[in-house]
Formats: structure tokens, C-alpha cells, sequence
């Protein structure tokens, strides 16, 4: 939730600155069987589109860019994986794969509410709000074994996903009550049996006074390997649009056996963030940055000062990154907790130890404090700064982690900067505001527009050859094909109701 509340504040700011009876089985389609007709809002491009031309305004040439990023080196991108996409259109489930001519739907009941795939990316989890009540269905992605997971009259308001589990076993789900409330469950997802872990009289006592009559699961995560969740409660309604909701203690659930134990009480927690061993459990707040080591319980305070930036009635979180081997935070924070409507602060990049060892500072810039992105490889940083300080015009840097290679790759109205691919060799970024320029780029080169008619609201790059652009309407996305920096429009639905994409591990 905080992520969004901060999402929310920093779009606000910166324009100003600038059924319990299983519902007959839908047929099973045949995997060679696809919808013959696609409808007619889904829109199939095999071809490249026509892009404009690239708009380098007052940009270095590629030559001078090369020149001047020492590390400018773009290997072959590796043959693309294939992309299983499923959504919701009106009511039903669509399957696409990368590899596969055409869309296939998955079931026919005009009732379909929301879909996950899960981490094996073959079963497809979606719920249903039925004439008698939510339901939580898994299908096989050829629709095939059908099983209901979970709806019955205990199930009563509207079932909302939490995370699967770390080995795919498992299915975590909140259960809204009508009056905004909410209770934490578990499904196995072959089936096998579904029940409640967190109840909501047990959330009720975690928040105070007013709000515990809606209070709802927060903050659900799985610790690594294992079938325990960490949790919090939160209101589950925003009072005015807006609830500053911040986590302050840390709950544990047993998935298997429903035991609960107190990890953090309230005041005493924080926001979590796991190393990717799984062995150390980062607690976040606004003022300090601990380690906990989860096999001894050992909790120790980072070797930095640590805060997050003030904004408005939120926080701006520095940007942060395990390092692969677990043994450090890689976190870029300014210098002083300044409100984060200055958008040209210091900004100090530190590698923090988990030992809780003095950190090591590794470089310092200027810029706003949230647009700091690592990319995947953690060798270069990504942020923008305005030109002048307070000025919609922003220059966006690239850097690596020290700063011994520095550029300044394009200058722009209300630039910003939207992701990093996997392989940290491209990044997209857009300009000019709404619906402004959308471009495809990478340190060596110039910039190519994608020539979108919108601004996407998010950004899925699940694959260096894939970018899923979401259109902020509804769940309208468009998945382009990347090969050698050309961008291909491969695949266009329109009017969604959710969906969600996963890569399937090549055979053999």
C-alpha cells in the first residue's frame, strides 16, 4: 500500500511541479483447437510497425555516447523465451503464447474477476464473484483439471491475491468483508484443502482505536523456502483517498499449521525485505535499517544513518538492492531527510554490510531521490535532475555505481525514467510530458521512439526481447518484441479486466 500511497504523491506532485456450489465446468478446449475469430478489439500485428523516426534533439551522436560511457558494450541479446500471457476479457479467460498463432480462451462464465499464473506459469489461479458468493478456481493452461480451491458461505464478500508460495505448492488470500475488513487464508493449489490463518478479530487487535473495525492484511510475504508468512494489519479502506499507512510490527503465520508468533510488536517492526539466500530479513522504516539473521533471531542496526525522505503525509523510500550474494544492501540515500519536493538533493551510494560493519560509501550525485534505479546487473545507476533546480526540465543521467563513467544521455520536459531491461543493457524512458514520447534505449545509442499514443502507467520487462506496456486504462497493455533494438508490436488486446505473464522454461 505504501508504494502505492507514494506512486500517488509523487504523480500529484510532480504535476504541480511541471459461489460455495461450483458452477458448471466450462468445456475443456483442445490445445489444437484455438478461438477460430479473435474478437474484434484484439488486434494481432506479425509485422514490425512503422516507428518514426527517432527524435535525438540536441542529443550526442551514438559515436560521441560511446565515446564518452566507457562501459558501452551491447552483446547479442539472447533468443527470446516464450511469453504466456492469460487475461481477463469480458468475464473470461484468453491464453496467448509467444509460440502459438492465436489466443484460446479458457473457460465461459462471464464472471471472472481477477487471475494469477502460477510460478510454474502451467496452472492458471482466477477468482470468480458468483450470484452466491467469491470463488477461487486453478485450471491447467489447456484447461484441463479443473478445480474449485476455494467459495463457500464462510466466503461471503470478495477474494484478493496474495502471493504463491516460494515452491508453487501454495495460494495466500485475503477475504475482504463487506465492511472493508479482512482475513488472511491459504489454498493448496492442486486442491487439496483451503484454510483460514489470520482471522479478523486477530487483525482487529493490531490496529488501534478507529480503524480496527476495517483492518485488513498488509504486508503479506513468504520467507524464503519455507511456508511461513510475515504480515501486518492495515486499514482496509483509504479514508479520503489517502491512509499513510506504515508498517511498525511484523507478524509470522505457519501456512501448515496455523501458528502465529510475534517477530516484531507494534512500534518495533517495519517494512521487509529479504536477501536472495533467504538467511537475512532487512527491517525498513521511515528512520532506521536493521538485519535480522532468521536462523539465530540476531537483529543488527546497519552501519549508516538511514531515513527515508518526507512526502507530504508519506515517504519517499531510498532506492535499495540486495547484492547477489546477500552480504550487502546496495542503497542510494540522500544526504539529509529534505522534504522530497526537492528534486536536486545530494544523493550517496552505499554498500551496506548485513554484519552491520560501518557501510562504504561508493559515490555521490544530485538528483531526485526516488528517480535512483539500480540496474539488474548493478553496475550502472539511472535518476534525473532538473535544469534548472525546481525546472520541468530534467536531464537524465547514467552512471555506474562510482561514477567513473558518467553521461548526461538526453535532456527533456517532464523526462522520466521507466525501467531497466533484465540484462541492464537497454532502459525505456519517456519526455514531454502527456502523452509525451515514449524510447527505447540503451548507453551506446540513440533513442527510438515507440511512438505511443499514451503514457504507460506501468512497465513489465520480464525478458531482455519482451517490454509489456500497461495503458493505465483499465488493464489495456502492448507487448512489443525487442530484437538487436528494434521494437515489434506483437500483440494488442484491449478492454481488460486483469491479466498477468510469466516465461516458460524452454523444453529440454
Amino acid at each position: 500500500m505504501r508504494t502505492t500511497l507514494v506512486q500517488l504523491l509523487m504523480a500529484a506532485l510532480f504535476a504541480a511541479l511541471a459461489g460455495c456450489v461450483p458452477s458448471p465446468a466450462p468445456a475443456t478446449p483442445s490445445p489444437t483447437v484455438k478461438a477460430p475469430t479473435l474478437k474484434p478489439e484484439l488486434v494481432l500485428s506479425p509485422t514490425p510497425i512503422e516507428l518514426p523516426p527517432p527524435t535525438p534533439v540536441g542529443l550526442p551522436t551514438p559515436a560521441s555516447r560511446a565515446g564518452r560511457f566507457a562501459t558501452c558494450v551491447i552483446t547479442e541479446q539472447a533468443s527470446p523465451g516464450n511469453l504466456r500471457l492469460v487475461w481477463i476479457q469480458s468475464g473470461d479467460l484468453w491464453v496467448w503464447d509467444q509460440g502459438e498463432a492465436e489466443p484460446y480462451s479458457l473457460t465461459a462464465t462471464a464472471d471472472v474477476a481477477a487471475v494469477r499464473l502460477a510460478p510454474d506459469a502451467e496452472t492458471v489461479a482466477y477468482t470468480r464473484q458468483t450470484a452466491s458468493g467469491p470463488e477461487l478456481w486453478a485450471v491447467d493452461i489447456l484447461g484441463t483439471y479443473l478445480r474449485q480451491l476455494a467459495g463457500g458461505p464462510e466466503l461471503y464478500g470478495t477474494i484478493e491475491f496474495q502471493p504463491f508460495s516460494p515452491d508453487g505448492r501454495l495460494l495466500a488470500f485475503s477475504h475482504r468483508l463487506p465492511g472493508q475488513g479482512g482475513e488472511l487464508w491459504v489454498a493448496g493449489l492442486d486442491g487439496t484443502g483451503v484454510r483460514l490463518l489470520v482471522s479478523h478479530a486477530d487483525l482487529e487487535a493490531l490496529v488501534d482505536g478507529t480503524w480496527a473495525d476495517v483492518a485488513a492484511p498488509a504486508n503479506v510475504t513468504w520467507i524464503p523456502n519455507t511456508h511461513t508468512l510475515t504480515y501486518d494489519a492495515g486499514p482496509g479502506f483509504e479514508e479520503q483517498g489517502i491512509w499513510p499507512y506504515t508498517q511498525r510490527q511484523v507478524r509470522l503465520v505457519d501456512a501448515d499449521t496455523g501458528t502465529q508468533e510475534v517477530l516484531f510488536g507494534p512500534g518495533e517492526g517495519g517494512q521487509v525485505q529479504y536477501s536472495p539466500d533467504g538467511a537475512t530479513m532487512a527491517v525498513i522504516t521511515p528512520e532506521s535499517l536493521r538485519f535480522m539473521d532468521l536462523e539465530t533471531g540476531s537483529v543488527q542496526t546497519a552501519g549508516v544513518q538511514f531515513f527515508a525522505a518526507g512526502a507530504g503525509e508519506g515517504y519517499a523510500y531510498p532506492s535499495m538492492v540486495w547484492t547477489p550474494d546477500s552480504q550487502a544492501l546496495l542503497l542510494a540515500q540522500p544526504i539529509d531527510d529534505s522534504e522530497v519536493t526537492d528534486a536536486d538533493l545530494p544523493v550517496v551510494i552505499w554498500r551496506v554490510p548485513r554484519d552491520g560493519s560501518p557501510a562504504i560509501e561508493l559515490a555521490e550525485f544530485t538528483g531526485f531521490v526516488p528517480s535512483f534505479e539500480f540496474s539488474p546487473d548493478q553496475a550502472k545507476i539511472a535518476y534525473w535532475r532538473p535544469v534548472p533546480p525546481q525546472s520541468n526540465t530534467r536531464e537524465l543521467h547514467i552512471t555506474t555505481l562510482d561514477g567513473s563513467t558518467h553521461i548526461v544521455y538526453d535532456t527533456g520536459v517532464e523526462l522520466d525514467f521507466l525501467g531497466w531491461a533484465p540484462d541492464s543493457q537497454e532502459f525505456v524512458y519517456s519526455s514531454a510530458g502527456f502523452p509525451g514520447d515514449t524510447r527505447l534505449a540503451n548507453p551506446c545509442g540513440d533513442p527510438v521512439s515507440l511512438g505511443l499514443d499514451y503514457r504507460p502507467a506501468r512497465l513489465n520487462w520480464s525478458d531482455p526481447n519482451y517490454i509489456i506496456l500497461e495503458r493505465g486504462r483499465q488493464a489495456a497493455f502492448e507487448l512489443y518484441l525487442v530484437v538487436a533494438g528494434s521494437p515489434e508490436l506483437v500483440l494488442n488486446p484491449e478492454s481488460l479486466d486483469g491479466y498477468d505473464f510469466a516465461l516458460v522454461a524452454p523444453e529440454g
